[in-house]
């Protein structure tokens, strides 16, 4: 019986091929949240802003002139204090009457995406 020969050169050339153009053309951004801070007092009624930074995300192909596509969602109401919902870093506030889910999708200019999430909680303030 013979190997399959012919495999193992096509994928030989395609992941030469990868390395030589200096680009992976398998691997998708990586989203990534930052929140700070990460609880607010319950009760809250939308005083304290939130920022919300995605700038750590990352891409393979990691070219200035074409930089990710930023897209923010939140499972709640909010109300942006700087910087929009299409903007690597948000500044936002939220109701704090219970936890809000923050979600982030970064789209490289291959149409390649990733989604990341992270909560905002509350807690209890001291009376």
């Amino acid at each position: 019986m013979r190997p399959a020969l012919g495999l193992g050169l096509a994928l030989s050339f395609a992941l030469w091929a990868s390395a030589a153009c200096g680009q992976d053309f398998v691997r998708p951004p990586v989203a990534r949240i930052h929140l700070d801070p990460a609880y607010v007092a319950l009760g809250d009624a939308m005083t304290t802003s939130v920022t919300l930074d995605g700038s750590e995300s990352e891409d393979t192909f990691n070219d200035p002139a074409n930089p990710l596509a930023y897209e923010w969602s939140f499972d709640d109401a909010y109300a942006v204090d700087a910087g929009g919902v299409d903007q690597p870093v948000l500044v936002a506030r939220f109701a704090a009457d219970h936890p809000v889910t923050v979600t982030l999708t970064v789209t490289n200019p291959t149409g390649q995406s990733s989604m990341a999430q992270a909560r905002i909680g509350v807690f209890l303030p001291p009376s």
